[in-house]
């Protein structure tokens, strides 16, 4: 339930999520990556290709 509450609160105010992944994550290009998948120019497979590998899924 916390998972889809949570991705209902980043699908209804997408430049919030980007200004807290920005604040909060160590990784270098985090504002380029947030704008890019966030704004869906890419597709949820490519995302996970580019983030798998930095948390064990890939």
């Amino acid at each position: 339930m916390t998972d889809e509450l949570t991705r209902v609160a980043v699908l209804s105010d997408i430049p919030a999520a980007i200004d807290r992944l920005v604040r909060e994550s160590g990784y270098p290009e985090i504002a380029e990556w947030a704008d890019y998948y966030l704004n869906a120019r890419a597709s949820d497979t490519e995302a996970l290709e580019v983030f798998g590998p930095l948390d064990g899924r890939g």
